[in-house]
């Protein structure tokens, strides 16, 4: 992971780190619930991705972020993946307050991260065609399964929490427009999309 991205990841890790040593605390002031976020408290739209319920949620959404920084080292820099981490994070939140009852609560990287998957996929695509698409295709497969059949019921029970799959599913809708506005915006600066 480059160092432009290291400083992203680690000011994430350091900003979770917290939220998990003084649960109560953020579980009360910063975790997503729509009714909250209505009445004016916007900024959880932003805090809740950077609250989990245990040290292993967190653990594994900061594994899943640190392999796909990895695996689209060269796609992401610091302002990109701000971007798209930005947009997947309204874009979750929109999706809760339209869809979703006003007691949704929502907490976790696991949306955002799938939206920089999202992105990710379609931002490599022009230098590593077959790894995008297989990648997409796997990214695809996934939130369908997760749609079908359900989450993982041992992962539930891991996180203590239920598996938010619909939050997945905004966030790569998210990051697969956040991909393709990007491509497009750079290719008409050369002569179209």
């Amino acid at each position: 992971m480059a160092i432009r991205l290291q400083i992203v990841f680690v000011l994430i890790t350091f900003l979770s780190i917290l939220a998990v040593v003084f649960t109560q605390s953020a579980d009360k002031y910063f975790v997503f619930e729509t009714s909250k976020v209505l009445s004016g408290e916007v900024w959880r739209v932003l805090t809740c991705h950077l609250c989990h319920t245990n040290w292993l949620h967190l653990g594994m959404n900061l594994l899943g972020l640190a392999l796909l920084l990895g695996i689209f080292d060269e796609e992401f820099n610091t302002v990109t993946l701000i971007q798209v981490l930005g947009v997947s994070a309204l874009a979750i939140a929109l999706g809760y307050v339209v869809f979703y009852p006003a007691d949704t609560r929502y907490l976790g990287l696991s949306g955002v991260l799938h939206g920089v998957a999202g992105a990710g996929s379609i931002l490599v695509f022009k230098s590593r065609r077959l790894f995008a698409i297989l990648f997409l295709l796997g990214l695809t497969i996934k939130i369908l399964s997760e749609y079908t059949l359900g989450a993982s019921q041992g992962m539930a029970e891991m996180i203590q929490a239920r598996v938010a799959t619909e939050a997945h599913l905004m966030g790569v809708l998210a990051g697969v427009a956040y991909g393709i506005g990007a491509v497009c915006f750079t290719r008409s600066r050369q002569g179209g999309c």
